[in-house]
């Protein structure tokens, strides 16, 4: 059924892709709603944006609607945000059919984090796959400063006569995102704990950028082994950790466990959330309220 479904979304994007002469100028499409976040954030209200992965959905493995394909095919432009699963299957397909569409990599300049393969029995054959990279890169104001760049030279390019006010916006922008940032710093700053769990490892960047430790229930898609669960609940012990995240798209069984075994409160958190800068503070009280007390 798979393959048959992959055979039928080819042929759609073959059929759309030549049938693309109603490309929408003013159309950007994108795999996240976070990217809508920060697109707004530089050129206004001058784009519609297509939002092919909606919100709630898994980015890993998500199989966009024959609409959001036709959608991606009246596009000017895609933006897309690293390597996430559907990046690097359909987009590829689509982009071959319709050479006519602008692709920019939001990504381009970022340095992506490995996430540390810890449980017992995993081998480090020195291949790596796209699913050993952490892609929420957004989860970082440092980051998303050159998201925020890359934007502007993408939409720059696409309306070169409304630049200034792309720069000017990119400036106001950057401003916040260092003022996030430096907010941030200080509320973390005298932490009595600097470990937190979460399941699905979202918070790479977020806790590279200040001296945190993230210790991740899934890796690679996978549910954690009990010999995993066994040494996670050791290293909560052992770093005396406060805090587990939760996010409500994936699996909360293994988590549940840990929290009941451990008497650790879960926490969920979205970093998926429209509102980007509210979750990140949100993130960011947790951490400072959880992690400060004696």
């Amino acid at each position: 059924m798979k393959r048959l479904w992959w055979l039928f979304i080819i042929s759609l994007c073959m059929w759309c892709c030549e049938n693309a002469s109603n490309v929408q100028e003013n159309l950007i499409s994108v795999s996240i709603i976070q990217e809508k976040y920060f697109v707004e954030q530089i050129a206004g209200d001058d784009f519609e944006i297509n939002i092919v992965i909606p919100p709630g959905a898994s980015h890993s493995h998500y199989d966009p609607s024959p609409s959001k394909i036709a959608a991606i095919c009246r596009s000017a432009a895609y933006f897309r945000i690293g390597d996430l699963g559907f990046e690097q299957s359909l987009l590829t397909q689509i982009a071959a059919q319709n050479p006519k569409l602008k692709v920019y990599n939001l990504s381009e300049g970022v340095h992506f984090a490995e996430v540390s393969e810890m449980r017992e029995g995993s081998s480090h054959t020195g291949h790596h796959h796209h699913e050993n990279y952490d892609q929420h890169i957004w989860m970082s104001a440092r980051k998303a400063k050159i998201i925020a760049e890359n934007i502007y030279n993408a939409v720059s390019e696409l309306k070169p006569e409304r630049a200034a006010v792309y720069q000017s916006n990119l400036t106001a922008f950057l401003q916040k995102m260092d003022t996030l940032d430096s907010a941030t710093q200080r509320k973390l700053a005298d932490l009595s704990v600097h470990t937190f769990v979460i399941f699905h490892p979202a918070l790479t960047y977020y806790a590279e950028d200040y001296d945190l430790e993230q210790i991740a229930l899934e890796i690679d898609g996978k549910e954690p082994s009990v010999a995993w669960m066994q040494e996670v609940v050791k290293k909560i012990q052992d770093k005396n950790v406060r805090v587990i995240f939760i996010q409500n798209e994936y699996s909360q069984s293994a988590a549940v466990a840990i929290s009941e075994t451990s008497g650790i409160e879960l926490q969920v958190i979205n970093p998926l959330a429209e509102d980007w800068k509210k979750e990140f503070e949100t993130i960011t009280d947790i951490i400072s309220e959880k992690m400060k007390r004696p």
